[in-house]
């Protein structure tokens, strides 16, 4: 009876689940993606900028230099170093997206 009507009403529904399982793989990978340029502009960031600064192991047994300490040491001012490489690194992520959008 009712039979007919519902086998008719299968191909509309099956296509949209097809359009949304595509839709949701696409984002996916869209978003895998995007993820991995990010780690990617990340990584290269890193390394441009990794003769200004050394990364130590936290468990390197060390204490931390005193930043007194390192700014005699090193002729400079450790903190406005830093603040000046970050603004560098945010105007560089700026003109990046920027860039991405045109």
């Amino acid at each position: 009876r009712g039979g007919h009507r519902a086998v008719a009403g299968l191909g509309p529904r099956a296509i949209l689940a097809g359009l949304f399982c595509s839709a949701m793989s696409g984002g996916y990978h869209w978003w895998n993606a995007l993820q991995l340029q990010r780690q990617a502009d990340a990584l290269e960031r890193f390394q441009r900028s990794a003769d200004t600064f050394k990364v130590l192991a936290i468990d390197a047994g060390a204490p931390p230099l005193p930043t007194e300490e390192f700014d005699r040491a090193t002729g400079q001012n450790a903190l406005e170093a830093n603040e000046q490489l970050f603004e560098q690194l945010r105007r560089e992520d700026r003109a990046s997206k920027m860039e991405r959008r045109r």
